[in-house]
């Protein structure tokens, strides 16, 4: 089996990221942050990515893209602000996706539910959906996050 070649920290290109963050477009910055994490973790074919795969990107990836969510939504937005919901959850799966508005009433929001506005709540964003398989389709739901998980916790 071959491995997918490891992508150099410094060939990686942010500039969609930047422009679509600057221009207020959270939607497309969130698509952008999700093809950017399949690219630098060689899943761009599968389409998701693994918990596994989270683990190996490098620190410094993971805060320039954190950094530029922070910077261009006020603080309102990133992983610092989720991971500090994750906390507050007590690393609760359900309870943080609650706390984001990622499941409600007992149910999960599909991607076309994500509130990609600045009135939506801090960390609301990036959702980051991945349609992952599952027997002959494909799901994206807020309820696969064990890869989430993988990133919190770093």
């Amino acid at each position: 089996m071959l491995k997918a070649p490891e992508l150099e920290t410094q060939d990686i290109d942010y500039t969609k990221l930047i422009d679509f963050l600057v221009a207020g477009d959270w939607q497309r910055a969130d698509q952008e942050t999700m093809s950017l994490i399949l690219r630098i973790t060689g899943r761009t074919e599968a389409g998701y990515p693994k918990s596994s795969d989270i683990k190996k990107i490098p620190a410094d990836v993971i805060q320039t893209i954190d950094n530029l969510w922070i910077t261009h939504s006020d603080g309102k937005f990133g992983f610092t602000p989720q991971k500090q919901v994750w906390l507050k959850a007590e690393q609760n799966y359900t309870e943080f996706c609650e706390i984001l508005g990622w499941h409600r009433d007992s149910s999960w929001v599909d991607y076309s539910e994500v509130d990609f506005t600045l009135n939506a709540v801090v960390g609301h964003l990036p959702a980051l959906l991945f349609p992952y398989p599952l027997g002959d389709t494909k799901v994206t739901s807020f309820a696969l996050g064990s890869w989430r998980a993988s990133l919190l916790g770093r």
